[in-house]
Formats: C-alpha cells, structure tokens, sequence
C-alpha cells in the first residue's frame, strides 16, 4: 500500500535569501546521492533528472510566463507501508508512473526515490507553474480522494500491492507516514528566543546555520564533505556516538561556552536534516 502526502512550497521571504530558496532546497533535498543510490533512483519528467538543471529549467518557465513569486512549487510524499517490504526499484516505477499519470507533459517534476530508512518513500517535486499554459496547479478541497490517491490505487493494484481503503473515513494513516509528516513540518515551531528574535528582525543562530549550509553545499559530494565545511568556518558538529556510530540527528554549535548544541533539522526546517 502507498499513500501520497502533500506540502506546497511557498517563496522564501527570509532577508538575505532568494524567493525560489525553499524550492532549490527541496529539489537538492529529494536528490541527494546518498539516499538515492548515488542518484540512480532520481528521474524527471518534462525535465532533466539533475537537480540543479530542473531548477533552472523551472526558473525559466516561471520567467516565461511573469510568475516568479509566491507559490514556487509542491511536494508530493508518496510512502509505501513497511509491511510490504516494497524494494527500492518498484518504489521508483510507481512514484514515476504516478508522476506521468498526474502531472502528464504540463509541469516540470523532479522524482525520486529515499531508500536510507526502514520506510521506502518517493519523493515528487514539481513547478507551480505549467509549462504549456502559464496556469499555476491549483489544488481544490477534495482532490486528494477524488483524483491524487485513487491514481495511486490503481497504480499499487497493477503492481499487486495492496491499495488504501478510502471508503473507510476513519482509516489510520501508517507509522511511517506520520513520520514522514512530522518530517515535513520541522522547523515550523520556533523556541520563544527566536520567535522574538524575528520579531525584532534580528538573525537568530537557525539563520547563521542555514546560511552557512546553503554557502558550502554546491561544493559537497558526501557527508564528510559537509562536516569539513562546517568545521572549516568555524562550526563544531556532532554526528556520531563514543562508540563510532552515526547519532540519528547530528547537532551543530558554535564555538562560544555559552552556545548550545543545535539540530539543524528542528531549527533551521526542512531539508536541513
């Protein structure tokens, strides 16, 4: 069984930053070589399959038609259950049919699939603006049950998985995913330093960490690469335990006695875990 989860990407109105960062961070996000075999369960539709080329080819169509603000783009979640145990391979045929038989020739999608948890998920990143029309995807209420989940069904049930009950209303959603839900919605709590940090529009320590991120990773290949940068420009990290192993979360702090450890992917939001 899957289920799609779904999230719109809005313009990024952080001083300092550009109004599509949180769509170049999602693209970057779903793409990352080490939850993707190297890139191997990565594809595109009416796009390259590399993640920098789709941003820049989304850019252009918003450019095209006058529509760079606001609305830049939405992610789709599609999360099988672990119960099926659905390889990595199957995940990816049905994230990329779905994708086809969804989005068709209208929007630029970058898909992918994250095989690094014991919860195999399909990630779908698409452009808020159509390609062939100039129209932005507009979601109406109810569209999740009437369209988006019964092309998943029906995609499930061709491959012999077994599909979601949706006359059942008050059916669970599985374990993992509400994993994946709390995923996408870190970062939305602010602790009270920083809520009144910003509202006095001063940077708080999840801004200074964001920042220096987004500054070293398009010059990072692997894990070890970030924690380098990190530590580089001054940053101690904190990724693994005494005995070796990496920690689930990896926290970052200054090098100051009175700073705290920090978790970028609670602080700074999401695609920052």
């Amino acid at each position: 069984m899957a289920i799609t989860k779904l999230k719109c990407i809005g313009e990024c109105t952080r001083e300092g930053n550009f109004p599509s960062a949180h769509l170049y961070n999602a693209l970057r996000y779903i793409a990352n070589p080490d939850k993707t075999q190297g890139g191997k369960l990565v594809g595109g539709s009416n796009c390259m399959p590399d993640w920098r080329t789709a941003y820049f080819q989304m850019l252009n169509t918003k450019a095209k038609w006058g529509k760079s603000d606001k609305r830049q783009g939405y992610h789709f979640v599609v999360s099988f259950s672990p119960r099926e145990k659905v390889d990595p391979e199957l995940a990816f045929n049905v994230t990329q049919e779905f994708v086809r038989g969804y989005l068709g020739d209208n929007y630029e999608c970058l898909y992918s699939v994250h095989d690094d948890k014991e919860h195999t998920h399909g990630h779908i990143v698409f452009n808020s603006v159509s390609r062939t029309t100039g129209y932005k995807y507009h979601y109406a209420n109810g569209d999740w049950r009437k369209n988006i989940q019964p092309l998943v069904n029906d995609i499930c049930k061709k491959y012999g998985l077994s599909m979601l009950n949706l006359e059942f209303e008050g059916f669970q959603l599985d374990d993992e995913a509400k994993t994946i839900t709390d995923a996408l919605n870190y970062g939305k709590n602010v602790s009270r330093i920083d809520w009144e940090a910003r509202k006095q529009n001063r940077r708080t320590w999840a801004d200074f960490i964001r920042a220096d991120i987004d500054a070293i990773l398009p010059d990072c290949k692997t894990w070890e690469d970030i924690v380098a940068g990190l530590e580089k420009i001054g940053w101690k990290v904190k990724d693994k335990n005494k005995e070796g192993g990496f920690l689930k979360y990896y926290s970052v702090k200054a090098p100051f006695a009175d700073c705290k450890w920090i978790r970028p992917e609670k602080a700074c939001g999401y695609g920052y875990g």
